[in-house]
């Protein structure tokens, strides 16, 4: 998938990444700023954070993850302003071979929409931020750091990797609240870091968590 010609939003698991080129010195502010505007939070059977990548008239499309939106049903977006908007799951496009899928919403209000470029140029050691909303939240999360592995075989498309120990403090987080006997705080956290190590393509921590969630969710 090919996102942003200056700045490059890319999905990652719940959240966007906003890829920024040395050439476009933006402070983290400025990238915080445009993150709140191209992101939309996704509600109903399943939760997610997706940016809204093209807009003709007043129909906008928005990228996600398939398995946000994969369950039947009525789903609720919400935009940067506060307002929802309903679709529904058989309107949602699949893309083949990915984790990805695109739905549109119709408002006659005047939404920013992501700059669109080429990932394949994205290196190592490349700048990003990281924006979503975590289950259960409606505060956006932002985070920075740097693209730490490129992956040359992708599963479901995810070919970036970025700090690993993103994924390990949720995990962390999810198992101390599991020995404090705060079963929902616990999933939560075991279910972000799940969502982080399948992005990832680790496939053993992977396994190690969602066997955990089972245990939890019995």
């Amino acid at each position: 998938m090919r996102f942003a010609g200056g700045l490059s939003a890319v999905l990652l698991g719940t959240a966007i990444v906003i890829v920024q080129p040395v050439a476009r010195a933006l402070t983290p502010s400025e990238v915080g700023e445009i993150a709140k505007q191209i992101t939309v939070r996704i509600d109903g059977a399943n939760t997610g954070s997706r940016v809204i990548i093209e807009h003709q008239g007043n129909v906008y499309n928005v990228v996600t993850c398939w398995h946000v939106v994969q369950l039947k049903g009525n789903y609720t977006v919400q935009t940067p302003d506060g307002k929802k908007y309903t679709f529904n799951n058989s309107e949602v496009k699949r893309f083949s071979g990915v984790d990805l899928a695109v739905f549109q919403f119709t408002s006659n209000e005047n939404y920013r929409v992501a700059e669109k470029g080429n990932s394949d140029q994205v290196a190592l050691g490349t700048n990003i931020s990281v924006a979503g909303y975590p289950q259960g939240t409606s505060d956006m999360d932002f985070r920075r750091g740097a693209i730490s592995r490129l992956v040359t075989k992708p599963k479901d498309g995810y070919a970036f990797a970025i700090n690993p120990q993103y994924a390990l403090a949720y995990r962390n987080r999810g198992l101390f609240y599991s020995e404090k006997k705060d079963k929902q705080k616990a999933i939560e956290n075991l279910q972000q870091a799940a969502k982080l190590y399948y992005s990832q393509n680790n496939n053993a921590a992977y396994q190690y968590v969602m066997n955990i969630l089972k245990d939890l969710q019995r």
